[in-house]
């Protein structure tokens, strides 16, 4: 941290932080990242420890937003499809999912869909389970977000493969 005081620029308080995420299995660094910020916390010749310290937070909650989207691809929020409908002629379909404005859903945020499929080794009959990501996206329709669920738009080619109970994941943000 650094803190220069000047009479025609004001009190700067910088803060370098380092963002890190290590995978805890394999002690491995999958992320790493460095950001700068600075406040001018005014024209005071000597500022006081509370001053700095929330010149410092302001840094820091400045950093986390710059970070925002790449950290999304990490901690995604995701939920599963609690119901499914469609129109009389089955060409446009919604879906409700599990999460809301609790869960800080917003309008036109993507989701994709994933599905769980049992494998059975045909030598040893070991069981084993496939996760794969179907060819839908889910976006959040405007105006259609509760607190714990919101609906979304089905686009895709897999909408014959679209269940109840389906796993959802939203696609990392943008800044």
């Amino acid at each position: 941290m650094q803190i220069g005081a000047s009479l025609s620029t004001g009190t700067k308080v910088t803060t370098r932080v380092t963002f890190k995420i290590i995978d805890t299995k394999t002690g491995e660094i999958v992320f790493s990242k460095q950001v700068e910020e600075t406040k001018n916390i005014g024209n005071i010749k000597y500022p006081t420890y509370s001053q700095i310290i929330g010149g410092i937070k302001d840094d820091i909650m400045s950093a986390l937003q710059s970070v925002k989207s790449e950290f999304s691809q990490f901690f995604s929020l995701a939920g599963y499809i609690v119901q499914i409908r469609t129109d009389k002629k089955r060409k446009k379909y919604i879906a409700q999912i599990n999460l809301g404005t609790r869960d800080k859903v917003s309008p036109e945020q993507i989701f994709k869909v994933y599905q769980f499929d049992e494998v059975i080794d045909p030598i040893t009959g070991k069981r084993s389970c496939d996760k794969y990501q179907l060819n839908l996206t889910l976006k959040v329709s405007k105006n259609q977000i509760q607190a714990t669920s919101a609906w979304t738009e089905v686009e895709g080619d897999d909408t014959d493969k679209l269940r109840a109970g389906q796993i959802v994941k939203r696609e990392k943000l943008s800044n």
